[in-house]
């Protein structure tokens, strides 16, 4: 049994193939003697400092990815600049609904990651034992994260494997407890549509911006189109929940997929949104809890799709 630890301070680019991958997390891991007293491998992780949200969902997916693959539990530490952006005591974010809380941060929609600090963890990476960061029973959420439905998201070959979205989305889940009023606005919106429990419900994400001119991702939504109608079955499909970061995308989705068969498609919010979450919460602008509402609701509703 031994700990990985990912510090992500350093610039190397990070492998997208599977072997190239465990070779280069392998590479950071420090071992821990003696090992855990219940046996269990840990796998800990430091949430990236320097970026915004969306780079920290990214490394965060791909360590939960390498947790889920090698039966090793995933432990996030808190990280001030991630979650707590510039928010805190003081600046409206003990109430999440306080009209100056976009100017604080993620503290506005979920309570802190994990119950353990860097101070606490710090110290002991590579000498001794570990503290018990996280659950290690089979109960845990990222134990069964192993069993959970089958992805289908759009993403470069090289990166399939490891499902970007996907992970993101249910990093979100498994990772974030968000707070009530946005927990409101997820049920508002399933009320709105007819997203029962029951329901399956296919999730698609349409990554426009700069991202459109990489090497191998889809560039159209007539390419998009052909893609779902080769593999999905619409017959099993109930409803088609569907984000992206153009409004355009989302209106084609919406009036070409009912010609595919599927029944129903709906959108959260069909405005353009920026994705940098981090600094909608943290410039001050007045309508920056609201963005991150719409741009954090989208990709925690797509984490409830069946695939």
């Amino acid at each position: 049994s031994f700990l990985v630890y990912l510090p992500f301070c350093f610039s190397a680019v990070i492998p997208h193939d599977a072997s190239e991958l465990e070779n280069f997390l392998v590479q950071q891991q420090f071992t821990c003697e003696p090992a855990p007293a219940n046996g269990a491998v840990l796998f800990s992780f430091q949430s990236f400092t320097r970026y915004g949200f969306a780079t920290a969902l990214h490394h965060v997916s791909l360590a939960l990815a390498y947790a889920a693959e090698t039966g090793r539990m995933l432990i996030v530490q808190e990280a001030d600049d991630w979650i707590y952006a510039k928010g805190g005591a003081g600046r409206g974010c003990d109430d999440p609904d306080s009209e100056t809380c976009c100017r604080g941060g993620f503290t506005c929609f979920f309570l802190p990651v994990t119950t353990c600090s860097i101070g606490q963890v710090a110290p002991s990476m590579g000498r001794g034992r570990p503290p018990v960061l996280s659950p290690t029973s089979v109960d845990s959420p990222v134990v069964r994260y192993t069993s959970a439905a089958p992805c289908y998201t759009e993403t470069m070959d090289k990166t399939k494997a490891y499902a970007n979205l996907w992970y993101r989305a249910h990093l979100m889940q498994f990772l974030l407890v968000p707070h009530e009023h946005l927990l409101r606005r997820f049920a508002e919106a399933q009320a709105e549509w007819g997203w029962g429990p029951d329901d399956r419900v296919l999730g698609i994400h349409v990554r426009q911006g700069d991202k459109g001119v990489e090497v191998g991702r889809l560039k159209t939504w007539a390419q998009y189109q052909q893609r779902i109608g080769a593999d999905i079955d619409p017959a099993q499909v109930d409803l088609v929940f569907v984000t992206s970061d153009s409004p355009d995308v989302i209106q084609q989705a919406k009036e070409a997929l009912p010609g595919l068969g599927f029944p129903k498609v709906v959108a959260f919010e069909e405005r353009r949104t920026n994705g940098a979450v981090h600094k909608l919460l943290t410039d001050g602008k007045e309508d920056g809890l609201e963005q991150g509402t719409i741009a954090l609701s989208n990709i925690w509703l797509l984490s409830q799709c069946d695939r």
